[in-house]
């Protein structure tokens, strides 16, 4: 059986938004060349790489035979990732012309994180689109209850179960990882299609999360600083630029970097013990899941 990690970031993911702060930040630091060495290192079969609305990092390695070229789509409905791609497709459409938008390559459309806490995602529409899988283990989502309804809810459909890492930070690839018979890209892309798949790996360790903050931190200090990186910094003003040095610099003091990250960790998982409560509320009432 073969293993791949279906959702991996590189450095040309661009910035996001912190999602209880607000604040930009970048998403990865991972160059493409490391990632591909890393994922081999661990044993992975084949790696997805599927950066958010491009696939130039996916094209960067497009030539390693383990290389999937992919791209985390944003949608006007949440995030889809589309995998097998020749060409870009373009965010801000809805759900089902993305989906369309895959298909029409040969690729396929996988559901990310559907009920994420701190991600733009699907919800329930993932369930009335003409998609290929749903993403039933992502490693990235410490909260535990957002993979827990994505495999609650995705129990009866007809659907591919995958797993990723989501990996924003090189150490995290291959933590959650799709299973499957055969070891290429094309016995990967049959399994999707079959829909005998299967999703496994184990949470990433708060320890990487904070590894991550790091990184990410001294790239767009990198950035903001006029060197040489993937993110482009220099039309921004000069006083965000100097309060985003000042920032940076004081959240690289250890007591800060691992303070922020423990709280950061409380109140995400503090976010999905709600949404797991208002899931099982809705269910108990609607008598969904207890029919007997």
């Amino acid at each position: 059986m073969g293993r791949a990690d279906l959702h991996t970031h590189t450095k040309y993911s661009g910035l996001g938004v912190f999602p209880v702060l607000g604040f930009y930040y970048p998403e990865s630091a991972t160059e493409p060349e490391a990632l591909v060495r890393e994922s081999e290192r661990k044993g992975l079969d084949l790696i997805c790489i599927t950066d958010h609305n491009t696939i130039r990092g996916a094209l960067k390695v497009r030539n390693k035979k383990n290389v999937v070229v992919g791209e985390e789509i944003t949608t006007l409905d949440g995030e889809l990732i589309g995998l097998f791609l020749n060409e870009e497709i373009k965010p801000q459409l809805s759900a089902v012309e993305t989906v369309e938008r895959i298909h029409e390559q040969g690729g396929i459309a996988v559901a990310p994180h559907p009920y994420s806490v701190i991600c733009n995602s699907l919800g329930d529409l993932a369930f009335s689109l003409d998609i290929d899988g749903i993403e039933i283990f992502n490693a990235y989502h410490r909260d535990g209850y957002s993979n827990k309804i994505a495999q609650t809810e995705s129990a009866e459909a007809n659907k591919s179960f995958v797993g990723g890492s989501d990996s924003h930070y090189i150490e995290m690839v291959g933590n959650g990882y799709t299973i499957f018979d055969g070891a290429d890209s094309d016995d990967l892309y049959q399994a999707l299609k079959k829909k005998s798949t299967e999703a496994a790996g184990t949470l990433t360790p708060l320890l990487q999360g904070i590894k991550w903050s790091v990184c990410i931190t001294e790239y767009g200090l990198r950035a903001l600083l006029g060197e040489n990186t993937e993110l482009h910094v220099e039309k921004t003003a000069l006083k965000k630029k100097v309060a985003g040095v000042l920032g940076g610099a004081i959240f690289l003091l250890p007591p800060v970097v691992i303070g922020c990250s423990l709280l950061s960790d409380v109140i995400v998982k503090r976010m999905g013990e709600r949404m797991w409560a208002d899931f099982t509320r809705k269910n108990i009432y609607s008598n969904k899941y207890n029919k007997n």
